[in-house]
């Protein structure tokens, strides 16, 4: 695709003008403000009557900006939907089922129908022995059972520059072949011989635990089942920015070293609290499963992403292979490896109701979003594959946010100071009461505490707070709730069995020791509702 020239208009869709009109056909969406004002921003690219729109530009995107721009200037400039090959033994496009072996029938998955919207799909069977030229990107979908004359087309796919995606599985739970071969949910795919001569380590027996983003609790917890949250996804990846939670249940993990003229960059991968078990037990709940767990201490890897010339898997050939073949890469090739391959099928993907007779699908996660980053990146221009979401720009109030850096440091060191304060007092006022003897009265303060009272302002004893000096109001000491609050502070409520701070805190005129105050009078008494 090339471009001669690109043309920039700015258009200021004011309300009931052409240009309102004009971003509305494009697509591009009004946004609202607190005040109800409406504006746009948004951003529309054509070439002749095709338009691509970004309806809203917005900061969530932000990282992802110049990648969704030269995304839109591409898919503009193309002639036509994009061609992907999609190779899988599982009923992707729905199938009516065997009933009498138990197989029930099945809709499409809604994530072919997400796909069919941006691209075409041409399905390629496991017998194939060549990848036709017009399929750039290949989708391969739990490959278990894949013989030898496909697992060479792959080779010699990938060595003409294409850009392969598998995702395999250790344990495929919703496969419909697992209970007609008698292993429920446990069929298992791998690509050993590609992934042995790209220096990947693949165990398809193993399914990788995780006790930090495990499923459920309790008795109940599956820790085979992952929840991954944003700590598990990669940053830097354009595939997985803003993709929300990720399910996988069962998945794999990879490992090794990639082979020379090999780059690769991990997409998702565990906590360090995780560890490789058998598929056998994976899928028992609570202790069962994570019987003997030890983990291993370091981050396992569930998709990756290869780029570079692979070396071929079959130097020699194969038998009955065609005589012309590829023995070393002719261009760059770019592959993505997950470890799981249920993430895509509907029971872990979406929610399916029906209302009115009318089947309603809604995301229950973020898989089908992850996996149509992960195809739409692979599928786009060249420069797209190598594509990373850009650092985010800040531009903070440096001047605003040194003098609250300040105040804070300020405020706390204060704080710190007054409660040294406070700890030192209260010591000493225990060691005069120690030094009185257990027998002494709690009620009647010593000249030392009284001292310490008067020093400090409010003195802390066993039966509450009392203030240093008389109220200004009825001259009484009464509790002031533990803030220290100076008797010059306080000041007459129109209540008078009651006190009142600057600071709004309502205190009963309750004495400390007997019933009456100093003076001899009952007047302090507090009221049935004093606070």
């Amino acid at each position: 695709m090339l471009f001669r020239s690109l043309i920039v208009e700015k258009l200021d869709p004011a309300p009931d003008s052409d240009a309102e009109d004009a971003a509305l056909l494009d697509g591009i969406e009004p946004q609202t403000l607190p005040s109800g004002e409406r504006f746009f921003l948004g951003l529309a690219i054509g070439e002749g009557e095709k338009r691509v729109s970004l309806s809203e530009l917005n900061l969530d995107r932000e990282r992802l900006l110049e990648y969704d721009i030269v995304r839109a200037v591409a898919r503009a400039g193309a002639k036509s939907k994009p061609v992907i090959g999609l190779m899988t033994p599982l009923p992707a496009f729905g199938s009516r089922g065997m009933p009498q072996m138990g197989m029930p029938p099945s809709e499409k998955w809604a994530f072919i129908n997400e796909l069919e919207r941006d691209f075409e799909i041409k399905q390629i069977g496991f017998d194939t022995k060549a990848i036709d030229a017009e399929i750039k990107t290949l989708l391969v979908v739990h490959p278990r059972g894949i013989s030898e004359g496909a697992l060479f087309a792959l080779d010699q796919f990938v060595l003409r520059g294409g850009r392969l995606i598998a995702f395999l599985d250790p344990k495929a739970y919703f496969d419909p072949l697992g209970p007609m071969m008698g292993s429920p949910g446990g069929t298992s795919s791998t690509l050993e011989p590609l992934l042995k001569a790209w220096g990947i380590e693949y165990k398809e027996d193993k399914v990788l635990a995780d006790l930090r983003y495990l499923s459920g609790a309790g008795p109940r917890a599956m820790p085979a089942v992952l929840t991954l949250q944003d700590e598990a996804m990669n940053p830097d990846e354009v595939a997985t920015q803003g993709v929300g939670r990720l399910l996988f249940a069962f998945t794999g993990a990879f490992g090794g070293k990639p082979a020379a003229g090999l780059t690769q960059s991990v997409l998702l991968r565990s906590s360090q609290v995780s560890m490789m078990i058998e598929s056998a037990i994976a899928a028992e709940p609570g202790e069962k499963s994570v019987r003997g767990f030890k983990p291993s201490g370091a981050e396992q890897a569930i998709a990756i992403k290869l780029l570079g010339k692979f070396p071929t898997a079959y130097p020699d050939g194969i038998k009955e292979g065609p005589e012309q073949r590829l023995k070393e890469a002719t261009a760059e090739g770019a592959v993505i490896l997950v470890g799981d391959s249920d993430f895509v099928q509907d029971g872990a993907a979406v929610q399916i109701g029906e209302v009115f007779g009318r089947r309603i699908v809604v995301p229950a996660n973020g898989n089908l979003a992850f996996a149509q980053a992960v195809i739409d990146q692979m599928a786009g221009a060249t420069d797209l594959i190598r594509a990373r979401a850009r650092a985010v720009v800040s531009r903070p109030f440096t001047l605003i946010n040194e003098m609250e850096a300040r105040a804070a440091q300020d405020y706390i060191g204060r704080i710190a100071e007054l409660e040294e304060n406070l700890q030192k007092t209260q010591q000493k006022l225990q060691e005069l009461q120690k030094a009185r003897g257990p027998n002494a009265s709690t009620s009647t303060l010593t000249a030392e505490q009284q001292t310490e009272r008067d020093a400090d302002g409010c003195v802390s004893g066993p039966e509450g707070h009392r203030l240093a000096a008389p109220c200004i109001a009825c001259g009484s000491h009464d509790e002031c709730g533990g803030r220290g609050v100076d008797a010059a502070q306080h000041e007459a409520l129109e209540q008078p069995d009651r006190l009142q701070c600057a600071e709004g805190l309502r205190l009963p005129r309750e004495p400390v020791g007997d019933d009456t105050d100093e003076r001899g009078d009952d007047q302090h008494r507090p009221g049935a509702d004093a606070v």
